[in-house]
């Protein structure tokens, strides 16, 4: 691929998820979000974000230490029981945002 093709594919996503947001965002605001927007709402979206990657942050580095574990307890046996534990914790903080691997609405 290259850096013009990815570009292409980078612009065709956010085309896509960029629509749909803004749809959304249009029936929950009642419509004419160019008549609406403003630096206070800019900056509540600016703190959600630095939430969501402070949390995102700390999910991938504690992800990142369950696989290290699973490497670690990986034995000349290769036996999967001893890692299993710990790949399937990483698997559950990248997927649902917790070790369980529940959804917050389904707890």
């Amino acid at each position: 691929m290259t850096p013009r093709e990815h570009f292409k594919v980078i612009c065709s996503w956010f085309e896509y998820v960029g629509w749909k947001k803004y749809e959304k965002g249009q029936v929950e605001h009642s419509g004419k979000l160019w008549k609406k927007a403003t630096l206070k709402m800019l900056s509540e979206e600016i703190i959600d974000m630095l939430v969501y990657f402070h949390v995102l942050k700390e999910h991938h580095e504690t992800a990142l230490d369950h696989l290290a574990l699973a490497l670690a307890d990986w034995d000349d046996d290769c036996n999967l029981d001893s890692i299993m534990p710990h790949v399937r914790k990483a698997y559950n903080i990248l997927e649902f945002g917790n070790e369980e691997g529940a959804a917050e609405e389904e707890k």
